[in-house]
């Protein structure tokens, strides 16, 4: 691949949100204290000046000491006070020059709520769901799981493959993800089948590829060469040059603290 884009995201609708940090789970494998909730299309122009309202009260430098999230919607300021909201926040944040594509499905009429109280969410998803404004409330589950996708069984027998002819990495066989035979006590086919991938497609240079994961060593010897350098920003200059609605994402963004810089790891 000669050119590789890279996202990190902490958790997006996976995952994006202080929810994965150690927040508790109920019986029924749901995140406690908050929820996701979609406003009405016909409530969009409420939504988006909620959206202003809540962007220009985190940019405020004073702390507000009220107990609960207030907005411009009475409705839902009720419900909000009633279950001590502290949080609102946008599912899909603001894309810049591509928000209206956001917008055309609607994205940005996804919010997470978040709760000082310890309220059951089937209360709470309840509750919302009878705000005039609001289409919908979910909860969010702890778990995911792909439908269809039934990982093997631990009784599988693993099937020893040659590596094809032009492989290089004498370490490919300790790189359970690419072809899982068992070692080191694993799931044998539990992989992402890279050799029978192989079989139909070695790489293609006009392919980004998005590597969703907790971060990238953008200079390691393998990748440098190959990594995708996004051509319509400045490094550094903490300008959103390109107008995507990301700030100095040149290789990519870091989701998870809001920011440019790429955690590289170790």
């Amino acid at each position: 691949m000669k050119r590789i884009f890279t996202l990190l995201l902490c958790s997006i609708f996976i995952l994006s949100s202080g929810y994965a940090q150690k927040r508790e789970i109920d019986t029924d494998g749901k995140y406690k204290g908050i929820i996701r909730i979609k406003f009405e299309q016909k409530s969009d122009e409420k939504v988006m000046e909620l959206h202003q309202l809540l962007i220009d009260r985190s940019k405020s430098k004073t702390k507000s000491a009220e107990e609960f999230v207030k907005t411009n919607i009475a409705n839902l300021d009720k419900v909000n006070q009633q279950f001590k909201a502290n949080k609102m926040q946008r599912v899909f944040r603001d894309a810049g020059k591509f928000e209206a594509k956001h917008k055309k499905f609607g994205l940005h009429l996804w919010y997470e709520v978040e709760f000082t109280s310890s309220t059951p969410v089937s209360q709470l998803i309840k509750s919302y769901q009878g705000v005039p404004e609001v289409a919908m409330a979910e909860a969010i589950n702890a778990t995911k799981q792909i439908e269809g996708v039934e990982l093997p069984s631990n009784d599988n027998v693993p099937v020893l493959t040659a590596l094809p002819s032009g492989t290089n990495d004498p370490r490919f066989v300790d790189q359970w993800h690419y072809e899982n035979t068992g070692q080191n006590d694993g799931t044998p086919g539990a992989d992402i089948s890279l050799l029978d991938a192989w079989t139909v497609e070695t790489g293609n240079s006009s392919v980004i590829v998005a590597i969703e994961d907790g971060g990238i060593d953008f200079d390691h010897i393998d990748l440098a060469a190959n990594m995708w350098i996004n051509p319509g920003e400045i490094a550094g200059n903490g300008i959103d040059d390109d107008n995507n609605g990301y700030v100095d994402d040149i290789y990519g963004y870091n989701f998870a603290d809001n920011t440019g810089e790429i955690y590289v790891g170790d």
